[in-house]
C-alpha cells in the first residue's frame, strides 16, 4: 500500500523478492519489485564485497543493503533524481497555457536553479499562488497536463534500478513537485515502489517551503532529523533544510548549483556511498 497526498492507494502492480532473499521488512518500507538476486553480477566500485554468505546471495543490491544506515529515512525528489521527466516536459506550452487562461501572475522571489526557464516560471507561479486554493488548482493541472503528456518518453536516471533494490529495506517517500497524477503514472511505469508519495497538492505550500518534506515524514512516522532528502536543485536543498532534515544533493553528471559545504553525490550509486 502507498500513502499519497496522506491518501492510501492500492498497489496493484507490487511484486516481492522471494522470502529467501528479502529478509524482514519494515512496516513502514516496501520491496523494490526488481529482484535483488539479478544485481549480483554487478560491479562495485566502493569496495569488492564479500565472495560469501548473504552478499553472493543478494549480490550488488544485497550487499549495500547491508553497509547502509538503518536508522535513516530516505525522501526521494523524482524528476531528474530518480527520473528525466523534465527534459520531455514542454513547460513553455505549459506557462503559455496558464498566461492564455489566467493571465499574467506576479512572481515571487525563489532559489536560483539550472532548470530551464519555463520550468522555474511554472513552478515559481505556483509558489506564487499558494493561499489562494481556487487559482493555485487551476494553474496546477493546467501544468499538469504537460507532465502527464511526458511521462511515456520519460527516462531512467543511471542506475536508478540497483539504487532502488539497495534501498529497498529502507523507509523511502517520493517528495515531488510534480502533480499527484504525474506522479503516480511515473512511479508505476518505472516500478518505483515507495510508501509514500508526496507530489504538489493545493494544502501543502510547494518546495522550496518545508511542508512537503514534514508531511512525508509525518506519514513516515520519523522526525526530519531522522530522514535525508535527496535531490537535484536548490529548491530540494531549502526545502529540506527549512524542515531540519538532512540533504544529499545529486547532480547526475551535471554542474553542482549546490553551495560550498554541501553533501553532493554525482550519481545514484554515489548517494548509497554517503547512505552508509
Amino acid at each position: 500500500m502507498v500513502l499519497t497526498g496522506g491518501i492510501p492507494i492500492g498497489c496493484t502492480t507490487s511484486r516481492t523478492c522471494p522470502d529467501s532473499v528479502r529478509g524482514a521488512e519494515p512496516a513502514s518500507a516496501t520491496v523494490s519489485r526488481w529482484s535483488i538476486g539479478k544485481l549480483k553480477s554487478a560491479s562495485i566500485t566502493h569496495g569488492a564485497a564479500p565472495a560469501t554468505g548473504l552478499a553472493t546471495l543478494c549480490g550488488f543490491a544485497g550487499w549495500w543493503a547491508l553497509k547502509l544506515k538503518t536508522d535513516v529515512s530516505l525522501l526521494l525528489d523524482l524528476d531528474r533524481t530518480l527520473v528525466d521527466v523534465q527534459s520531455y516536459t514542454s513547460y513553455e506550452a505549459a506557462v503559455a497555457d496558464v498566461e492564455r487562461e489566467m493571465g499574467t501572475i506576479e512572481l515571487v522571489g525563489v532559489p536560483d536553479t539550472e532548470w530551464r526557464s519555463a520550468t522555474v516560471t511554472a513552478m515559481a507561479t505556483l509558489v506564487a499562488l499558494t493561499g489562494d486554493p481556487e487559482r493555485w488548482q487551476q494553474a496546477s493541472d493546467l501544468i499538469e497536463e504537460h507532465e502527464i503528456a511526458a511521462v511515456a518518453s520519460a527516462r531512467a536516471m543511471k542506475g536508478l534500478r540497483r539504487f532502488l533494490a539497495a534501498t529497498s529495506t529502507m523507509p523511502r517517500a517520493i517528495v515531488t513537485l510534480m502533480g499527484q497524477s504525474a506522479t503516480r503514472q511515473v512511479c508505476e511505469r518505472f516500478q518505483i515502489d515507495v510508501a509514500v508519495q508526496v507530489g504538489r497538492s493545493v494544502e501543502l505550500a510547494p518546495k522550496p517551503a518545508p511542508d512537503q518534506v514534514l508531511r512525508a515524514c509525518r506519514l513516515l512516522d520519523v522526525v526530519p532529523d531522522e530522514a535525508v532528502m535527496v535531490g537535484d536543485s536548490t529548491w530540494d536543498l531549502s526545502a529540506a533544510s527549512a524542515a531540519g532534515a538532512g540533504f544529499v544533493g545529486l547532480t547526475n553528471g551535471r554542474l553542482s548549483e549546490f553551495p560550498r559545504g554541501t553533501k553532493v553525490a554525482t550519481s545514484l550509486n554515489a548517494v548509497l556511498a554517503e547512505l552508509r
